[in-house]
């Protein structure tokens, strides 16, 4: 299987099951000794600049179980955990508009269901998944407050309701990492 540099930081092979971090360690068979990064995929939406989906975005941790937020020694690395996009499963949660410029401009906000789940870093193998779940559950209640900020005057976006890092797709880590 092929490797990826860990500076790269796009987790997306590993995630995906294509290559292997070098330099990391096996999965250490549980949460205690468990050195772990966290990677969140962009969900594919209609207006993503190409090249941009299945892309997984780095998360900083700031846990016990986790390498630390401003990670740049790698050897220490034994579990990725990855929130996957169910693939298919993006639907339009919240319709906006807002006048920009005298122009009517809109945005969706984009949902979908995901999957938390556990790689070790060096043989590209699931350790252990969560149920998929909803990403409204995360967020039940979406305002159409701040229009994206590349927006233009008349124009139309698509946006997610997780942003990467997200502190609440962090809190469904939390716990499924407690259920471990």
């Amino acid at each position: 299987m092929p490797t990826i540099d860990p500076i790269s930081v796009e987790m997306g092979p590993v995630c995906r099951q294509e290559a292997v971090v070098a330099g990391a360690q096996p999965y250490p068979g549980d949460v205690e000794h468990m050195r772990a990064f966290m990677a969140i995929e962009y969900p594919q939406l209609p207006d993503r600049a190409p090249g941009a989906d299945g892309l997984y975005a780095p998360v900083g941790l700031d846990r016990e179980w986790a390498l630390p937020p401003d990670v740049v020694e790698w050897d220490d690395l034994n579990a990725l955990i990855c929130v996957d996009v169910v693939p298919g499963s993006e639907y339009v949660r919240l319709e906006c508009s807002t006048q920009l410029q005298g122009r009517t401009s809109t945005w969706d906000i984009w949902g979908s269901r995901l999957q938390v789940r556990i790689i070790d870093p060096t043989t590209g193998e699931v350790v252990a998944e969560d149920e998929p779940f909803d990403s409204d559950t995360l967020l039940p209640h979406l305002p159409c407050r701040t229009p994206p900020n590349d927006l233009a005057p008349g124009g139309h976006a698509s946006v997610t309701d997780q942003p990467p890092g997200s502190f609440i797709a962090r809190a469904r880590v939390d716990g499924f990492i407690r259920t471990l």
